[in-house]
């Protein structure tokens, strides 16, 4: 359970500083008045990067889900 906690903090904290990034780049882009365009791409960037992070997370449970020992744990 412990396992299953840890890796749902970890999302949730990268999760947060990405948004905190996209949200400095996007005041930086407006402040300095680039493009829409690169605005778009940022946004988008960041957010695939978000939605990766969360696939990973599920990905990982369910490895630890479906093993009895974590394979981190070996080590």
């Amino acid at each position: 359970m412990l396992k299953y906690i840890a890796i749902v903090i970890t999302v949730i904290l990268l999760s947060l500083l990405f948004f905190l990034q996209g949200y400095f780049y996007n005041w930086l882009i407006t402040n300095l008045q680039f493009s829409p365009l690169l605005k778009i791409l940022v946004c988008i960037c960041i957010l695939g990067l978000i939605i990766a992070l969360v696939y990973v997370g599920y990905i990982r449970i369910k490895e630890i889900k479906k093993e009895k020992d974590d394979d981190l744990s070996k080590y």
